[in-house]
Formats: structure tokens, sequence, C-alpha cells
């Protein structure tokens, strides 16, 4: 998929070191332009660095595509110090997309303090609350609907039919069926 062909392109890029390559095409800045000109590095140009050079090191490629796309949808466009109207701006999304916006952005400060780039870290303040309005109604299976399917379960392959009379009788997720072993 294209999807897969991304993440081999940045996983290629950060295993042979060359990931600036990749960032300039995206275009971030090199951190080698930011020192010509004797200016501290704009905290945008902070993040590109930080997640391509330090975090691509630690991270799976699909975190590091799920990161450059919040970074790039969200982080960089409304990049503030007031982290609590930063994130009841985006009230509109999920508490669990917010939850990984506010951790990620206090790992950048972290980083951005022992580059002496910043003074404090404002998205570790208790104060912060997540405002996701964005509420997930979870409907169960009727009844009807319930012994409609165990009744046919038998027209599943075994591994089907494991796998859904897991979920059905014990109340299992799919994740946590899958990881089973």
């Amino acid at each position: 998929s294209l999807d897969e062909l991304n993440d081999k392109i940045v996983s290629t890029y950060v295993k042979s070191g060359r990931i600036w390559e990749f960032v300039k095409h995206s275009e971030a800045a090199e951190p080698a332009q930011q020192q010509q000109h004797g200016k501290a590095p704009l905290l945008k140009d902070y993040l590109n660095e930080w997640l391509y050079v330090f975090k691509a090191k630690k991270l799976k490629p699909t975190s590091i595509k799920f990161y450059a796309t919040m970074a790039k949808d969200h982080i960089i466009p409304g990049l503030v110090t007031d982290i609590q109207a930063f994130l009841d701006e985006r009230a509109y999304l999920s508490k669990k997309y917010l939850t990984e916006m506010k951790v990620f952005l206090s790992s950048l400060y972290k980083d951005a303090m022992e580059d002496k780039l910043v003074d404090n870290n404002p998205a570790t303040s208790r104060k912060l609350s997540i405002p996701s309005e964005k509420v997930k109604v979870v409907h169960a299976l009727q009844l009807e609907d319930f012994q409609d399917i165990a009744a046919n379960l038998y027209r599943l392959d075994v591994r089907q039919r494991t796998l859904l009379g897991l979920m059905m009788y014990t109340g299992m997720r799919r994740g946590e069926v899958l990881g089973l072993r």
C-alpha cells in the first residue's frame, strides 16, 4: 500500500543516516542553515530536527508518520506557549488524540529546554485539561442480532469463528483477542 511504501522510505532514510535529505523535501530547515545565520532555530524547525533526527531512531516508521502528521496538521500551525488554549481550539478531536498531542508537546518542550531554547515546559502544567467534546457512543448488539450471529458462526472458517466467538461470549475487544497466543 501507499502507507507501507511511505513507511519503508522513511525507515530507509533513518537507517542510512540521510534523514535530512528526506526532511529537506518536506520543507524543513537544516540545522547547518540555522547556525550559519547565527540565530536560534524557530521552534517549528527545531520540531522537525527533533522528530526526524532524534526521535526517528527510537520510534517505528508508523509512529514517525503519525507524529509528523500531527505536527503538520495541528502543532506547527498553532504553535503557542498557551497549551490550554491550543487544546481548547481542538476540542473537536478525540480525547486520546489530544492526550497524544499533549505528550508530544511535552516531550518536544522538554528536549528544547535541555537544548536551552526555551525556559520552561508549558505542556507539563497540572492545571491543563483535555477538553475533548467528541464522544464515542458504543452500542451493544441487540439480543436478536446476537442470536442470529451465534446461530451462523458455523458458516465461518475455524479461525474467524474462534475470534468472533471469543469476542461475543467474553466481551473481549478485537485487539485483545488478536493478542492471544
